[in-house]
């Protein structure tokens, strides 16, 4: 979720998003967030069904790696029109991870289909969730001023903690109580 919220910072904080209320901001996070969907889901269901897998100590620091790095993009635009792109290519990421629940099940392949749609619904229900209610709360930020700072703020948080975990992670640590 600490993912999802980094996408949408820059577009509910950053400096063009001001121009064009609601319908300007909604579009290119609709872009975003299906780009992400699609990446996971691709993953999800590869990983699920036990057709292609990346162990948890490999994605597991991937996927702070992709948190860090949409961060350092909302602090240090170097993605710009790319931004799509990288979404989708860390979904792939995070899908590895999302699946790590579903294969300790054990099901079946008919079981596992079932469980996977059963999942991913609820996995992007959460998302839309979380998504709508960082929008909610952030957006009268943006119309009070010091949004700038609010969205290098709010992005150095989340990659510190991005890189907290990368640690916990490639050292074997715990550090943070999540």
């Amino acid at each position: 979720m600490l993912f999802l919220i980094c996408l949408l910072l820059p577009l509910v904080l950053g400096p063009d998003a001001r121009h064009g209320g609601w319908r300007g901001r909604l579009w290119p996070l609709a872009g975003l967030i299906t780009a992400f969907t699609v990446g996971h889901s691709v993953t999800l269901g590869l990983a699920s069904l036990r057709v292609f897998s990346v162990p948890p100590s490999v994605i597991e620091p991937l996927i702070a790696v992709t948190i860090a790095l949409t961060a350092l993009d909302n602090i240090r635009p170097f993605l710009g029109r790319r931004r799509a792109v990288a979404a989708f290519a860390f979904g792939l990421i995070h899908g590895f991870g999302f699946a790590g629940p579903l294969i300790e099940l054990q099901l079946a392949p008919w079981a596992m289909a079932g469980a996977l749609l059963q999942f991913n619904l609820g996995v992007e229900v959460g998302q839309l969730l979380v998504v709508a209610a960082a929008t909610l709360l952030l957006w009268p930020v943006r119309e009070r001023g010091h949004a700038g700072a609010w969205l290098r703020s709010g992005s150095a948080f989340a990659g510190i903690v991005a890189l907290v975990w990368l640690g916990e992670r490639l050292f074997d640590v715990k550090l943070l109580p999540l």
